[in-house]
């Protein structure tokens, strides 16, 4: 039995397999338009191109869709891209202050299985390093104290006009075909929190052409950035001139100034007060003291000790009467009746009304031929208990 294999097809871009040089590729350009104007249309492309894992020849009309991007619209605000082969090479300056770069997303129309963007090495050949004419200074006090004015049209002096004293900026060339992408980085105006590059895609020959003229607008927009943030940096160390500055000292009390205090309180109450840890001698009625916060103690044989502060920048008048305890008021039948209050061993006779310390009393009348009545009452302090009592006349029994 004779066994018939088909020849293998010739190998060519439409059977053959996706390199990783490719997929890095379109990683790289990922990175490029990611959070630019370019990222809707790269989606849109790797959408149309739903099926560029299938072979090299599909994965390559991908990248020459993404790569058209670069060439019909410039690239705006777009991140630096790393040199792809030899043949497209980019020229970065270092800047000490330059941002450590976040870790970025992968591209979300990736496959499971595609690789992330590959590091490439550049040329060691190929200087990385470019210097202004300008000396630079070292950042701190007076960094960025004025910007350099261009004293000519030339592409050096013009990139100059763009920083501050000690500033740094950095350039990157990316060529696609026939078209540069140039891009312009200058570190922030001191103050400033991210700078806002320039991105310019056009033919070599239209940029040594146009490239000056180009700059104008952008050179202006950071012209304006510049003086916002000195006009920043001038209020907050103005501010800060005045959080240094010795606080003012509040104006002391008029010395000698005294005012009218009129107290009341229980017959028999001692007055004790203090004005700023002098003490002063007080009585019930007017008295006449000095400036400040005044603070009166009360002392009575029956109602105990009670404190009152005033405040001593006007006349003032307190009763201690509301604080030492409450009015009983008695009506009586008969009204010749002789009242007392007592309360444990307290005893205290009045007629009418009285003056008690807060707590449980009995208020009890007694009259000549009548019998003795009482009845228990509770004061509170500062208020007000009215009472009434009437009297049963005593019979007696006549003996004549």
């Amino acid at each position: 039995m004779t066994t018939y294999t088909d020849a293998a097809p010739p190998l060519s871009a439409l059977n053959a397999p996706v390199l990783p040089e490719d997929k890095a590729r379109a990683a790289q350009l990922w990175e490029a338009v990611k959070g630019t104007a370019l990222e809707a249309p790269y989606r849109q492309v790797s959408t149309v191109h739903a099926e560029k894992a299938l072979n090299r020849e599909n994965y390559l009309s991908f990248l020459e869709a993404l790569e058209e991007l670069f060439v019909a619209t410039p690239v705006q605000n777009a991140a630096p891209v790393a040199a792809f082969d030899p043949a497209r090479r980019s020229l970065a300056v270092e800047v000490t202050a330059a941002p450590v770069a976040e870790e970025t997303e992968a591209d979300p129309e990736m496959e499971p299985n595609e690789e992330g963007p590959v590091a490439v090495e550049l040329d060691e050949d190929l200087p990385v390093a470019v210097e202004s004419d300008e000396p630079t200074l070292p950042s701190g006090e007076g960094a960025g104290s004025a910007l350099f004015i261009p004293q000519s049209s030339g592409l050096l002096a013009q990139l100059a006009g763009l920083l501050a004293d000690g500033g740094q900026l950095t350039l990157q060339l990316l060529r696609v075909g026939d078209q540069l992408t140039l891009g312009i980085f200058p570190q922030p105006h001191p103050g400033e929190t991210q700078a806002q590059p320039l991105m310019v895609t056009e033919t070599p020959a239209w940029l040594d052409l146009h490239l000056v003229q180009a700059m104008q607008g952008y050179a202006e927009a950071r012209r304006d950035a510049f003086q916002i943030c000195q006009r920043a940096a001038q209020k907050q160390q103005q501010l800060n001139h005045k959080a240094t500055e010795k606080p003012k000292t509040p104006a002391s009390p008029a010395k000698g100034k005294r005012f009218q205090v009129v107290l009341h309180a229980a017959p028999g109450t001692t007055l004790q007060g203090d004005v700023g840890g002098t003490a002063c001698d007080l009585t019930l009625g007017e008295n006449e003291v000095p400036q400040g916060n005044l603070m009166i103690t009360a002392t009575h044989p029956l109602f105990g000790e009670v404190k009152k502060t005033l405040s001593m920048y006007a006349n003032k008048t307190h009763n201690f009467e509301e604080q030492q305890g409450g009015w009983v008021r008695v009506t009586v039948t008969p009204v010749d009746a002789a009242l007392t209050a007592t309360k444990g061993e307290t005893s205290v006779t009045f007629h009418g009304e009285v003056l008690l310390p807060a707590g449980r009393w009995t208020i009890s009348a007694e009259a000549a031929e009548h019998e003795t009545t009482s009845q228990l009452v509770t004061v509170r302090a500062g208020k007000e208990e009215p009472v009434t009592l009437t009297l049963t006349p005593i019979t007696i029994n006549s003996l004549f």
